[in-house]
């Protein structure tokens, strides 16, 4: 999954990134390293990554890409499948003004992957039909809202 957004601040500078907290996950079979999830939980392999400077009175683009980060382990299975679904906030903190400066949310991106990949000989084959291999914005607005997660992940 990967977006970008524009950000124009105006007169003052400041920096912007995403911070991602998972909602859900389901990992068919769940792999051994992992604990159970019990969302939702920030994910730590997006935060703190990608923080962009934005200089003032500029239109600058900061992205965003994500994809799955759980290997798949050769001898033990011959198939998994993955569902998650994914709050991602696009955040943006000025440099100067009164008070304490911190990172405010300007937009909450909802988002799902579904995918599954069979073992066959030669290794690892993606399925995709309707059911399975799906990336889906389901929410894409201006947002007040902060982040809230109960753990990590992983």
């Amino acid at each position: 999954m990967s977006f970008a957004h524009t950000i124009n601040p105006g007169t003052f500078s400041g920096s912007a990134g995403y911070i991602q907290v998972i909602d859900s996950l389901q990992i068919t079979p769940w792999p051994p390293n992992l604990d159970p999830f019990d969302g939702p939980a920030l994910d730590t392999a997006e935060y703190p990554r990608g923080i962009h400077a934005i200089p003032a009175s500029t239109s600058t683009s900061v992205l965003f890409w994500d994809g799955p980060q759980v290997g798949l382990e050769v001898d033990r299975l011959a198939s998994t499948e993955e569902s998650a679904s994914f709050f991602t906030y696009l955040m943006f903190k000025p440099d100067d003004g009164p008070g304490p400066n911190i990172f405010v949310p300007l937009r909450l991106i909802q988002w799902e992957l579904h995918d599954e990949a069979i073992h066959e000989v030669g290794g690892w084959t993606a399925r995709t039909s309707n059911v399975h291999g799906t990336t889906e914005i389901t929410h894409n607005d201006p947002s007040i809202a902060f982040p809230y997660w109960v753990r990590i992940f992983p």
